[in-house]
């Protein structure tokens, strides 16, 4: 993870855990358009459903966003439970650009 601030905008897309899913997509748009990415994922959801998921596909999308020239980091997150609010606490997020 790089601690460097970036002078670009920084969005946060939750539920991009699947590569052929709508927040994948939206992940890679707003790489497209010049946009920082960070995305939160939670496979074992996916691996519960009929179209299922493999274990690399947070690997896989954050490799296909930081191609477009973008910064990208994600992190496992169940949004069931209380650990969501930590994210801001996490260091992930902690030295990119607050937003204004």
């Amino acid at each position: 993870m790089t601690t460097q601030p970036s002078p670009r905008k920084l969005a946060i897309v939750t539920g991009a855990s699947r590569r052929r899913g709508i927040g994948a997509a939206v992940c890679r748009a707003l790489a497209g358009a010049g946009i920082n990415v960070f995305f939160t994922h939670w496979s074992p959801y996916d691996r519960l459903m009929p179209w299922g998921a493999e274990e690399n596909e947070p690997d896989f999308l954050q490799r296909q966003v930081e191609a477009l020239g973008v910064r990208c980091e994600h992190m496992m997150v169940d949004k069931s439970t209380n650990s969501f609010p930590l994210l801001q606490d996490s260091g992930y997020i902690k030295h990119w650009p607050s937003p204004r």
